[in-house]
């Protein structure tokens, strides 16, 4: 073998080995615990809140980062969130198609609480929060810079078993969730995406309301300006609201075609909403609506199961309404009483209030017209209103009104 070529095949042969040392020297200290607290530290330097976190995996070469034992605080040292184990896993070859595409991101036992202070901030935003942009204007990007952007594809996101609690102390409004778990994965570019998100117990109160809430669900996938299969459950201990539709046309004309069942259990509501007088029964019904948004095709139908309402003692009534082509009927709407019953035949046109649908501007309610019919038959004061009336009598009766 020639002089000169053996020593460039020993040149190339220390070469590698040094490369090789150098790598694997690279890869041992990513993985160290003196780089994970290097990696906390120059975070925390650009952040006002702080970022804490004790173990700590990360492989370069498969993607992938792993933090357990997450902690943030916000500026003042209080803590406002914290992670048992963080997962992050990133296909590199994607990159070469303009993609940055996250395979897998897992979430597991978060704990947040946000809090609004008097400026209206978030807490948890407070930890990330950096000066305004306009303190640091950005050159216009090019057409080139906006051509060779990167398109976001998500694979597959889990959280499980988070638990959320918010507070507006200036509305007074306290909330909060258990076991919720989110899932969901999305193409930016194709706009696209599937969401499935579910919780158990909760709570909220405000001033004027206080409930309690048994589960809530939600599911849907959107695509491109169009929503299919959504479905909203909300459940309190005695109570229930469910809602299946889709949509389309979101951004520009949106158009929905919606069912949403409800059972609701009056003494709850009473609760809920701090009512004084006594509410008794339950209400059964369907609302349907389908086409534009501006102007829709509705139809609800109403079913209570009769009791106490406020001072009036109801043994069932029936309620239907039909919404078209902005005008409201109401028919029939039967009120039977222990004794009697009351029948309510409506209608209101509401064509020139919303010439060009519900979504517009309104003109001057004198545009509006209607029409009322009430026919009273044989109701007996006695057996209608509660014990704080000394009431007699029957009433029979028609009541007729008409005008615009």
């Amino acid at each position: 073998m020639p002089k000169r070529k053996k020593i460039l095949l020993i040149g190339i042969f220390l070469f590698v080995s040094v490369l090789f040392l150098v790598i694997a020297g690279v890869l041992f200290y990513v993985h160290s615990d003196h780089a994970g607290h290097q990696i906390q530290t120059r975070i925390n330097d650009r952040i006002p809140g702080k970022i804490m976190f004790k173990d700590y995996t990360l492989a370069l070469t498969k993607g992938k980062i792993e933090l357990g034992n997450i902690l943030l605080e916000d500026p003042e040292g209080r803590v406002v969130a914290g992670i048992d184990q963080f997962e992050l896993r990133i296909l590199w070859k994607e990159l070469f198609y303009r993609n940055i595409a996250i395979q897998q991101i897992v979430i597991k036992n978060p704990q947040v609480r946000l809090i609004v202070d008097p400026d209206g901030n978030l807490s948890l935003l407070r930890v990330f929060a950096t000066p305004k942009a306009e303190e640091f204007p950005q050159p216009p990007k090019s057409q080139d810079e906006t051509d060779r952007s990167f398109n976001l594809m998500i694979h597959d996101f889990l959280l499980e078993n988070g638990a959320l609690i918010f507070e507006n102390p200036s509305q007074g409004l306290k909330a909060n969730l258990e076991s919720i778990r989110l899932n969901f994965s999305g193409n930016l570019g194709e706009q696209a995406g599937v969401l499935n998100l579910s919780t158990g117990k909760g709570a909220i109160k405000t001033p004027d309301i206080q409930a309690q809430i048994e589960t809530l669900r939600l599911s849907g996938s959107i695509k491109e300006e169009q929503i299919n299969n959504l479905r909203i459950e909300f459940k309190t201990p005695s109570s229930i609201i469910e809602l299946a539709g889709s949509a389309q046309d979101i951004l520009s004309e949106p158009e929905l075609e919606m069912i949403v069942d409800l059972g609701l259990h009056l003494p709850e509501l009473r609760e809920m909403l701090f009512l004084e007088p006594e509410y008794t029964g339950n209400i059964k019904g369907q609302l349907l609506a389908k086409g534009p948004v501006k102007n829709p095709k509705v139809s609800l139908d109403l079913t209570y199961s009769g009791g106490q309402l406020g001072n009036f003692e109801i043994k069932e009534s029936i309620v239907q309404a039909i919404v078209q082509d902005r005008i409201i009927k109401l028919t029939p709407v039967e009120l039977k009483f222990v004794t009697g019953n009351v029948h309510l035949d409506a209608k209101a046109d509401l064509q020139e209030v919303f010439p060009e649908g519900f979504l517009s501007h309104p003109t001057s309610s004198e545009s509006l017209s209607y029409y009322l019919n009430i026919d009273i038959n044989n109701v007996n004061l006695k057996d209608t209103l509660n014990e704080t009336f000394e009431s007699k009598g029957r009433i029979n009766g028609s009541i007729h009104a008409k005008g615009s």
